[in-house]
């Protein structure tokens, strides 16, 4: 009997095959902290299921598939959902469940009851699936059989005292925290940056504390979080947790932390499985302050912190100017975002500006930056242009298009049954369509009558254009996954579709649809500009290692991309020249601008 272990969804598609679970007996084994996960836990409860198959379902079965749901609790769960999939935040579980209703799985074997859950509730639910189903399941050595009411009965029973024994050991860990605290000895969880625990009390890390005091003053001297970020991978430093990789999120809570002037304010819940809002309406919320040894000056930190609420920029709703980069477009030289300003002095045009010289006149700490230049909008087509040309070679971003618009199993009645309501679907939008275009007739004859001025008649349409565009998309993206679906060789030919799929994007004018995808795979884009020719150097960072990634077969069906480079870099590029040849060759950003010249377009651009 071949035993095969699933730790992740992606060991789930990658391993097993309807047949696998066809043929199965599954045992599902959970622990919720990584403690547990290392002194073996799991590995006995796996031993206990397969142990149990062996005694008496050995011959029954082909394979054996062991779901290891690792660090997850048994009240992992979500409130004000009602359906059980989005209440239950266990992937594995999840998944079962799917193949539950499905009717491919048709057996789980646990160890006790807290496995599946801990919460009445969901054991409750959980109970209705497997009633419903006909799902055999096996709590160690017993099997129970829902249609006997006596078994449906103890299930119940043993889900209270599952929950109760649950609640009792909050309690008592809340306790043992409570005596902690009031002690002066640490809460648990992740130690902050800097710190380590001696007898259980919070003391200096010598070796690390020297990283945070770094990091204090690369904030106070003028660094960004993200630069700070990368001064820190550069250097080799590690996270708390052991990561390579920093992000300016957890930069900022450390910036932000008061464990580094002597304290942590902590508010405990009362109840488990409620929110602090609910505790605190009933006066269930109890406020504890952790005393500790802080090891920077206080002065320091709260001049930081001032400096966090300066630099902190205020999210402006209804922007009249909206640009393409905002939030991704940094300066090379001293490594700040550039903001993105309308100059009414030059012909309205609207250019991107380094900020360094704005903070330095708030805060003379903060020195000027060497490159302070602006850039001219067109660098909006430039990095658009580039970034279409790496999707265009990109096998990732093609795997990506394959996945979410191919079934996973393709057979003739799932894919009739998938078109169906595809059409529906389209019907529906059709007519919305028609309502919104009889709307918009309607409005625009209220404007002789109402006596509606002209610019109020024009913000109504507008809204009523951008609703029916929507639509217009949403039908188009409805439309192409039928396609896939009516092709009698989906697998094969998949490649017109992502033409298709992919010319739609090159055709894209609206300022949120080019956005979406800018924000999804664009990490930063650094410019810089050269004196000696009066050009400039882009450099565009993506989130994924997709810049000239490869695909090959390593078996007869098994196809692996080899991962490429996660940057492009644009050189001794004119902008201003750039953007004054786009306009006057328009059809390349219209008629010709598709999967077959984007490439062309691309070497156009210089």
């Amino acid at each position: 009997m071949e035993k095969i272990i699933i730790r992740s969804k992606d060991d789930y598609d990658k391993k097993l095959t309807t047949n696998h679970l066809i043929n199965s007996f599954n045992v599902y084994c959970r622990v919720s902290t990584k403690d547990q996960i290392d002194n073996t836990s799991l590995d006995n409860q796996m031993e206990l299921g397969i142990e149990y198959l062996n005694k008496n379902y050995r011959d029954e079965f082909k394979y054996v598939i062991v779901w290891r749901e690792e660090g997850k609790s048994g009240d992992d769960i979500v409130d004000d959902k009602e359906d059980i999939g989005e209440m239950v935040k266990r992937e594995l579980l999840n998944i079962l469940i799917e193949n539950w209703k499905s009717k491919i799985v048709r057996n789980i074997w646990v160890y006790d009851l807290s496995r599946l859950s801990r919460n009445e509730e969901v054991s409750q639910l959980i109970k209705g699936i497997i009633y419903k189903n006909g799902i055999n399941l096996y709590l160690n050595n017993q099997k129970y059989n829902f249609d006997n009411q006596m078994d449906r009965l103890l299930f119940g029973v043993l889900s209270l005292v599952n929950e109760f024994e649950n609640h009792q050991r909050f309690e008592k860990g809340l306790m043992g925290k409570r005596k902690n605290l009031e002690v002066g000895k640490w809460w648990g969880g992740t130690v902050p940056m800097g710190f380590k625990t001696e007898d259980g009390f919070l003391v200096e890390d010598k070796d690390r504390s020297g990283i945070v005091k770094n990091i204090f003053k690369w904030y106070s001297d003028g660094l960004s979080t993200q630069k700070i970020k990368e001064r820190l991978e550069k250097l080799g430093v590690e996270t708390q947790r052991g990561k390579k990789y920093w992000n300016t999120n957890s930069i900022r809570k450390i910036l932000m932390s008061t464990s580094y002037i002597g304290y942590i304010d902590y508010e405990v819940k009362g109840l488990k499985g409620k929110s602090k809002e609910y505790c605190r309406e009933r006066d269930l919320l109890t406020k504890h302050r952790f005393k500790c040894d802080g090891f920077v000056d206080k002065k320091e930190w709260e001049y930081v912190n001032s400096l966090i609420g300066v630099r902190k920029r205020i999210k402006r709703v209804g922007n009249k100017h909206k640009f393409l980069l905002k939030g991704l477009l940094c300066c090379e030289s001293c490594g700040r975002l550039m903001r993105g300003r309308f100059n009414p002095k030059s012909n309205g045009e609207n250019r991107y500006q380094c900020t360094t010289n704005e903070e330095n006149y708030r805060n003379k700490r903060v020195e000027k930056c060497n490159d302070n230049r602006s850039v001219s909008r067109s660098i909006e087509d430039v990095v658009w242009i580039k970034i279409l040309e790496v999707f265009k070679n990109s096998e990732t971003f093609k795997e990506e298009f394959r996945k979410n618009n191919l079934p996973k199993e393709y057979d003739k009645e799932n894919t009739n049954k998938k078109i169906k309501s595809n059409n529906v679907k389209i019907k529906r939008r059709i007519k919305r369509l028609e309502k919104i275009e009889e709307n918009r007739v309607e409005n625009i004859g209220k404007q002789s009558v109402l006596k509606i001025s002209k610019s109020q008649l024009d913000k109504i349409l507008l809204v009523i254009d951008s609703e029916m565009d929507k639509i217009k998309n949403e039908i188009e993206e409805l439309k192409l996954k039928n396609d896939l679906l009516e092709n009698s060789n989906v697998w094969e030919e998949w490649f017109d579709s992502f033409k298709l799929h992919f010319n739609k994007i090159c055709k894209y004018k609206k300022y949120e649809d080019k956005r979406k995808y800018v924000e999804n795979y664009i990490d930063k884009i650094y410019v810089s500009f050269n004196k000696d020719n009066n050009t400039h150097n882009v450099k565009i960072q993506f989130k994924l290692n997709i810049v000239k990634d490869k695909g090959e077969m390593i078996g007869k069906e098994i196809y692996k991309i080899r991962k490429g480079k996660n940057n492009v870099k644009i050189n001794d590029i004119n902008i201003l020249k750039i953007g004054n040849r786009l306009n006057e060759n328009k059809e390349y950003k219209s008629n010709l601008f598709n999967y077959s010249t984007v490439t062309d377009l691309a070497r156009f651009l210089g």
